[in-house]
């Protein structure tokens, strides 16, 4: 993973909205918004995927299949084992 931090900026409104809902989940603002990125992340995949489509329609460039298929390794190996 790389080791780097990114910052937001929100303008009052949002900042406001964001620190409430942040108390009402009993949370610091920075965690909750960090977990719902995540969250947003994780359950967007086909508007990923679509903007990876996209992004190859409009260059021509596609990612390598190597760097591809590791990638989906890792987040295979990152599942935990089904326990059913």
């Amino acid at each position: 993973m790389v080791d780097s931090s990114l910052t937001l900026k929100f303008d009052g409104d949002v900042a406001a909205r964001l620190e409430e809902a942040a108390a009402q989940a009993g949370e610091p603002a920075q965690a909750f918004a960090e977990r719902l990125l995540l969250g947003a992340l994780e359950t967007d995949r086909w508007a990923i995927a679509n903007a990876r489509i996209e992004e190859y329609e409009r260059t021509g460039v596609a990612e390598d299949a190597e760097a591809f298929f590791d990638r989906m390794l890792g987040r295979l190996e990152d599942q935990p084992a089904d326990q059913s």
